[in-house]
């Protein structure tokens, strides 16, 4: 699948690839940031628990996005994306 120029929309937000997982930043493809914004092992929340109990090295810090308030996080990880406001977005 060819993602180069597809767009996808996100709480107000246009994001282009290359996308990448919300949590821990790793490249994701398209169908699965359309899916969850996250990858695999972060959707499920095995990114920590299952890193820390079989190989701690790969426990990844947080992201320079994250934050506790969800609407902070996304509108963090829209600018660290660069992705634009939609449409919409852009009227209010």
């Amino acid at each position: 699948m060819v993602e180069e120029g597809l767009q996808l929309d996100h709480r107000g937000y246009r994001f282009r690839a290359p996308f990448q997982c919300i949590c821990c930043g790793k490249k994701v493809s398209a169908q699965q940031f359309a899916y969850g914004r996250a990858c695999g092992l972060c959707d499920v929340g095995a990114c920590d628990v299952l890193n820390r109990a079989y190989e701690p090295a790969a426990v990844h810090p947080n992201p320079v996005w994250w934050s506790e308030d969800a609407d902070d996080m996304v509108r963090r990880f829209a600018g660290a994306m660069h992705a634009s406001p939609t449409p919409q977005q852009e009227k209010d």
